[in-house]
């Protein structure tokens, strides 16, 4: 049998750590990337249409990373899909609407 010592196996496991962590932080970052592509764009709904009846999967396989990522960096910036910001159509299609501006306190 092949053992290996305290030390070989604390080497692997850091660097099995360093590894998860290193792609929980790539997949946070094109999670933002995506999710800014399309609600910083002057016409998200344009880019909604595209995906034409995948536009639902893709926002649920974006929800479903995003809850990933979540999971392993509780303290991460990805937001969620909004329920109030994207609404699936039956067909699959996707309707944007934009958040409301915030309010500016009258002085």
């Amino acid at each position: 049998m092949n053992y290996l010592t305290k030390s070989q196996a604390q080497e692997k496991a850091e660097r099995i750590a360093a590894r998860a962590k290193e792609l929980a932080n790539h997949v946070e970052s094109t999670l933002k990337a995506m999710f800014g592509a399309i609600t910083q764009d002057s016409d998200p709904q344009g880019i909604l249409d595209v995906f034409g009846p995948n536009a639902a999967k893709v926002l649920a396989d974006y929800a479903a990373m995003q809850q990933a990522v979540a999971s392993i960096n509780p303290e991460t910036s990805v937001l969620a899909p909004d329920p109030a910001m994207f609404a699936a159509n039956p067909d699959g299609t996707v309707v944007y609407t934009a958040p409301p501006e915030p309010e500016i306190p009258e002085e």
